[in-house]
Parts: C-alpha cells; sequence; structure tokens
C-alpha cells in the first residue's frame, strides 16, 4: 500500500469513525427523549434506570448500525474528500498525475469493507440478540416475561406445534399440540396433552427438542390395519412385549439368565416401537397370576410404516400391569415420571421472537431462507422482501456512494453547492428506494428496481468526473 493510499484509508476510516459515534448517539438521544419515561415508570432509583438505558441501548445499537450503515459509508466519503478539495489536496494529487478515479479508490475499498461488517452484524449478532431487541423500552430486564399464546408454528422437520400459553420467565408451552408431518406435508402424527401438560426445550441424546409431559402419541396414516392397538402415553404403554415375551427373546439372544438384563431395541412392530432399557427384572412368579416385571429407564421409540419416527416416550422406571381392556394385548406398561420428546429446532428464544412484529428483519439470512422454505407463514410477502433487500442492501450503499463522489470531486469550488447536491441525489435516492419497498408490488421488483434505475445512473454519473 502506498503512502497517499495510507493516508486516504486513515482519513476515511477516522471519519467513518466519528460519524459512528455521532450518529448513533444522535439515534440513542432522540429516542430516549421520547421514552424517558417508559424506563422510569417502575423505578425511581438513578442507578436501575441507567442500568435499564445501558442494557436497552447497547443491544439496540446493533440494529442502529445496520439502519444507519448505509449513510455513514457515504456521509464519510462525502466528508474525508470534501474536506480534501477546500484544502487543495485533490487539486496536489491532479497535478502530479494522480487521477481522481485513483483517489476514491481507496475509499470504494473501504466502503466495501464496511458493508461485509453490517452484513456480519446482520447475520451473526443480530440473531444472537434478538429475543432482547424485541422488547419495549418498558420490557427491560426482569419485565420482559410475559406469557402469550403460540401460533402455529413450523420446524424444519415440517412438524407444527401450538400452545393455547407459554411462558418466557419458564420457557414452557402449556397444553401443546403436536402435528407431525412428511415430506409432502401431509399429517402423519400427532400428540397432544392433557390438562397440566407442558413442554420443555433441552436435549436427548444428541438431538435438540421439545420434552412433553402428561401427552399421549398417535400415529394418523390411513393404511390397512395400521392403528396401533392402543394409542401409547406418557402414563402407560400398550405392546405385545410383555414380561414373559421378553424373556423369550433374551434367552434366544443370551443363554445367561435373562432376568436382570439390559434391553437394547427389541422390536413391537405391531404397536410400532422398539424398546430398550438399562436394566429388566421379572417378578417372582405367582401361582395362575400373569408374570410381572419392571424396568429402568426405559425407552419407547414409536415409528410409522415408513419407518419415521415420530417420537420417544421415556421414564425413570415402568411396571408390567395385566389388563384385559386392551384387545389384542394382554396389559401394559405403567411408567414412572414419562414423557414424550419430539425433536425440533424450535427453541424458546425463536417462540419469543416470532410473537414481534419485526421478527422476521431479525432473523439471519440462512434461517429466513428455511423458513420460507419448510412454512407458509403470516406476512410471507414482507419475509420474501427482507429477504431479497438483504441481497440488494450492499449493492444500493455502493450505488449511494458513486451517485454523491462526482459532485464532491467536481471543480465546482463552492462547496456548499456540491454538499447540498449530493444530498439531494443521496435523498432522492432513499426516498425512491423505500417508496419501492411500501408499495403493493412483487418483492422481487421492490427490492430490486432501485438497482436497475440507480446502477447505470450511477455508472454514468462516475465517470463524467475529470480526472
Amino acid at each position: 500500500m502506498k503512502t497517499l493510499d495510507r493516508y486516504i484509508v486513515r482519513t476515511f476510516l477516522t471519519t467513518a469513525f466519528l460519524f459512528l459515534v455521532v450518529m448513533i448517539m444522535l439515534r440513542i438521544v432522540l429516542d430516549l427523549f421520547t421514552n424517558m419515561d417508559e424506563f422510569t415508570e417502575q423505578s425511581d432509583s438513578f442507578s436501575v434506570v441507567f442500568g435499564y438505558i445501558w442494557e436497552y441501548y447497547t443491544t439496540q445499537s446493533l440494529v442502529y448500525f445496520i439502519e444507519l450503515g448505509g449513510l455513514i459509508i457515504v456521509a464519510s466519503a462525502a466528508f474525508s474528500l470534501a474536506r480534501m478539495n477546500h484544502t487543495n489536496e485533490l487539486t496536489a494529487m491532479l497535478a502530479s498525475g494522480v487521477s481522481l478515479h485513483r483517489v476514491v479508490l481507496p475509499i470504494i475499498i473501504c466502503s466495501m469493507l464496511m458493508g461485509g461488517i453490517v452484513i456480519l452484524d446482520q447475520e451473526l449478532l443480530v440473531p444472537r440478540f434478538a429475543h432482547l431487541l424485541i422488547r419495549e423500552h418498558d420490557n427491560v430486564g426482569n419485565r420482559a416475561e410475559k406469557e402469550f399464546r403460540v401460533p402455529v408454528m413450523t420446524d424444519s422437520n415440517h412438524t407444527g406445534w401450538f400452545s393455547t400459553k407459554y411462558n418466557s420467565a419458564e420457557k414452557k408451552m402449556y397444553r401443546p399440540a403436536v402435528i407431525l408431518r412428511g415430506d409432502d406435508s401431509v399429517a402423519i402424527g400427532r400428540a397432544v396433552t392433557s390438562k397440566g401438560g407442558h413442554a420443555q426445550y433441552g436435549r436427548f441424546g444428541n438431538v435438540n427438542g421439545w420434552h412433553i409431559t402428561q401427552a399421549n402419541l398417535a400415529k394418523l396414516d390411513h393404511g390397512k390395519n395400521s392403528a396401533w392397538p392402543s394409542v401409547p402415553s406418557t402414563e402407560r404403554i400398550g405392546t405385545r412385549l410383555d414380561p414373559k415375551a421378553l424373556l423369550g427373546q433374551l434367552v434366544t439372544e443370551s443363554p445367561t439368565d435373562p432376568s436382570d438384563q439390559e434391553i437394547h431395541r427389541l422390536a413391537d412392530p405391531r404397536c410400532g416401537l422398539l424398546l430398550s432399557a438399562t436394566k429388566f427384572r421379572t417378578d417372582p412368579q405367582t401361582t395362575n397370576r400373569p408374570k410381572t416385571g419392571y424396568m429402568q429407564q426405559p425407552r419407547f421409540v414409536f415409528k410409522n410404516n415408513a419407518g419415521r419416527t415420530l417420537g420417544v416416550i421415556y421414564a425413570t422406571s415402568a411396571r408390567w400391569v395385566p389388563s384385559e381392556n386392551i384387545p389384542s394385548l394382554t396389559g401394559y406398561w405403567k411408567l414412572y415420571r414419562g414423557a414424550l420428546f419430539i425433536p425440533s429446532d424450535i427453541t424458546p428464544e425463536a417462540i419469543v421472537l416470532r410473537q414481534s412484529s419485526e421478527w422476521i428483519a431479525y432473523m439471519s439470512t440462512l434461517e429466513l431462507t428455511r423458513l420460507l422454505q419448510f412454512e407458509s407463514i403470516p406476512g410471507e410477502r414482507a419475509a420474501v422482501l427482507t429477504l431479497h433487500t438483504r441481497i440488494a442492501n450492499p449493492i444500493n450503499n455502493l450505488v449511494m456512494l458513486l451517485l454523491g463522489l462526482p459532485f464532491i470531486l467536481s471543480r465546482q469550488r463552492n462547496l456548499k453547492k456540491s454538499v447540498g447536491l449530493n444530498i439531494l441525489v443521496v435523498g432522492a435516492f432513499y426516498v425512491f428506494m423505500y417508496g419501492c419497498r411500501y408499495l403493493d408490488i412483487a418483492p422481487l421488483w421492490a427490492a430490486w428496481l432501485p438497482v436497475m434505475v440507480f446502477v447505470p445512473l450511477s455508472v454514468v454519473m462516475f465517470d463524467t468526473v475529470k480526472t
């Protein structure tokens, strides 16, 4: 890098940093001026109120940087070159044989790098702190804990989730209902809960998902003889794998005493399950009574006819209860502290995030793309428009820069007039860009029409600079 390049880059970055601090602080002051009462309504302590303000605006600055990034780039470039023009530095550079295109090249490169930082903020930091960004001014700290209804949400497994109440403090869904769907979006199973049932997010082995209490699981295949003999629940599970059948299969697999062994994935195709347990033991035989027994840490993996896993019911322990109330079965396993696990990538943060009217703007592009691919969402047009504008915004920032620079680089000695024309042209582009987004036109056109109109204009204007 030459000395001239280092000087231009240093001047531009210093100016950009000052504009960044000033514009974000101005944005914070204006917002704080109109919403100060929201922070003070529940506390008179200065330290508490200051903590709320600091916490709120520290995270909100991530969004402010995205909103103001393009303007900061244009303002920094224009101010740096205007100062060089005012002090005759550009004249000296021209006299030494350096073209103006060569002068602005480091600024354009730095502007593109700053645009990359804006993208990293949008894709990495904002999604990570999205659950804090959606809070209102009076919901900072513990006051952000709320209860609300969870509308139907679909995860990447095509599973639909609904709950009458979600508590953000406990991170629990109460009385959830789950619809399991195949790749063709046809329902293949459902899980519903009784009164008092709830779901909590966590891990099961190496998989993330929801642990649901007081629930039952049913498959919805409509083929011949596809119904299970009984509907499994977190309280009891009917199966042909009674203690007698388990003893028979364990003896076949191992000639040793099977009365105190581990069970590993024994199948009951008729009931659609695979059974595992850390320990199985039979009770002493009673005359004229069916054989009974118990298991420790049993796991019942339920699959449909196509082999798709619908869910896993697990418990601390289970005891066999003989019964004649279930047709074709001799009894059921009574579970102690049973729960149903269904894999899902819908996190508690995602549930809270989707309650905000701006939740789409706080998602990463990858999450937004996956959301549009796997589910139909309310406000789909806004989501598609957001996705396209994410791609178009870096180009828009560069277009604004190229539109404004020709006025600063002109031979016109009236600096105020040059700056005024710069603001006028950039402002016209800004109005046109956001006007397209609010018009009732296709999202593709709304996002890319400003690029198609102003990119040729910016190239022509930049080419007219006398170097």
